[in-house]
């Protein structure tokens, strides 16, 4: 140890911690006084920090950005693998699950790992949490440096309300630029070196429901029915609204599967033919139900698609360090399809999702160079997949002509260190021996944005 080490302990020990200790007596607000201190000393110590700058400070809103760069003021390179941040929030809609979008990153959104966390006790302004990783393939920040910038959001799946105000990291600033931020908190190998966790034992306190009569006069009838599709259904709750309705929900059994912010509502990505029993839902600007509907049974319209993808096996192995896929996209209708308006999702599961995904055109009719690709992680994970690969063109792929399809397209995915996958466990693997093109469900085709082929896992 060198005598300015020893100087500077001898100096915390004897002046600096006691006239802490002593401030903090003296102070009336204790406990935050202990809090920030501790917060500035740990972003001394270890030099790092988080910026964010507000994005949006609509309330309440059914999406939470935030713009994130972490900042390295210290004097060596720190490994963003060792490093997690947390934003913390409070869940009002916890039957409708959570997801989590990664929109920019210089460090690359493939590199970032995310999961949500449930608070039990409910602490502050919380009762969940989002936890931020990194991979190796991240890299490091430099000594002086910064991570660069990472923009993000979360919401639900069915994108229902968050009350903002009930948001412990929620940042509220019009000036759009990076500040110092105490409220999303920094980790080095597990030990909080930036930040301020919300307190324990101070939850958020719901207002009463209201009991007026006028929230929903026609509380016990039947949600009316305007219009069916394949995929879709447009629904109207009976009466009008009172002004205390935030938020409307549309529940299949007890699975929420569509919400707005008003009368009718519009459920989107259903499944062809399927009967649905479908109850309304009205919420308070808190997130709190007010009245539900009585169940209204629905069956969807049979597909009317002209477009079919159909696969055939290349490998059957298990485990396998690639899963390969060979697919042609069929036209059985009578116009031209642009190639540019249609993706594809390949649904896996990723046993090793620390290890960045690869993506592979070996050969394509409508040459390689005109497919585009990007690997979407599922937040939270469906049977038999936690990731999907989607695959898109671009406009110099043309049409598919009419009774024409789009000629095979030879792909593989893969590990950069070759992984391997448990192909029974990926719901787009198909094992088939007869090495024939057949119709495949398993892989879902979308046409401008809706599902037109295949069904999506659940």
């Amino acid at each position: 140890m060198s005598i300015f080490t020893r100087i500077l302990e001898k100096a915390s020990r004897e002046t600096i911690i006691p006239a802490v200790k002593r401030w903090a007596r003296t102070s009336a607000g204790l406990t935050v006084g202990l809090l920030v201190c501790g917060a500035i000393a740990s972003a001394q110590t270890s030099g790092l920090k988080v910026q964010d700058r507000s994005h949006d400070n609509d309330n309440p809103d059914n999406q939470l950005y935030a713009h994130y760069e972490i900042d390295n003021t210290g004097t060596a390179a720190v490994p963003l693998t060792s490093l997690t941040m947390r934003y913390w929030f409070t869940n009002e809609t916890p039957s409708d699950p959570l997801v989590f979008a990664c929109d920019y990153a210089q460090v690359n959104c493939s590199n970032i790992t995310t999961k949500f966390v449930v608070l039990s006790p409910t602490r502050h302004l919380a009762n969940t949490y989002l936890e931020i990783s990194f991979t190796a393939a991240a890299g490091s920040i430099p000594a002086g440096g910064q991570t660069g910038e990472i923009q993000t959001r979360i919401h639900h799946q069915n994108y229902s309300n968050f009350n903002t105000t009930e948001t412990y990291s929620f940042i509220s600033d019009p000036s759009f630029v990076y500040k110092d931020t105490n409220t999303v908190t920094l980790y080095r190998n597990g030990v909080l070196v930036w930040g301020i966790e919300p307190s324990v034992g101070a939850a958020v306190a719901s207002p009463a429901v209201p009991t007026n009569a006028k929230v929903n006069a026609a509380a016990t009838a039947k949600l009316n029915v305007t219009n069916v599709t394949s995929n879709s259904v447009t629904l109207s709750f009976p009466g009008t609204l009172d002004a205390q309705v935030a938020n409307v929900d549309i529940l299949n059994g007890t699975s929420l599967v569509g919400t707005a912010t008003g009368n009718p509502v519009t459920v989107n990505g259903l499944q062809p033919s399927t009967t649905l029993t479908l109850t309304g839902r009205t919420r308070d600007f808190a997130g709190n139900p007010l009245a539900t509907t009585a169940p209204t049974a629905v069956t969807t319209a049979a597909a009317t698609s002209t477009l079919k993808v159909q696969d055939r096996s290349h490998d059957n192995d298990d485990p396998d360090n690639q899963l390969y896929a060979h697919y042609e996209i069929d036209n059985t209708g009578t116009a031209a399809v642009p190639l540019s308006s249609l993706k594809m999702r390949y649904w896996l599961t990723n046993n090793n999702p620390t290890d960045p995904l690869v993506f592979a055109c070996d050969y394509a009719l409508v040459t390689c160079a005109n497919i585009t690709s990007k690997f979407v992680v599922l937040s939270p994970s469906r049977n038999l997949a936690n990731t999907y690969l989607e695959i898109g063109f671009t406009a110099a792929a043309g049409s598919i002509a009419p009774g024409k399809n789009s000629g095979e397209i030879q792909t593989r995915i893969h590990h950069p260190d070759y992984l391997n996958f448990i192909t029974h466990q990926t719901y787009s693997f198909i094992s088939d021996p007869s090495f024939v093109y057949k119709d495949t469900k398993t892989v879902t085709l979308y046409q401008n944005g809706s599902l037109v082929w295949g069904v999506e896992p659940q």
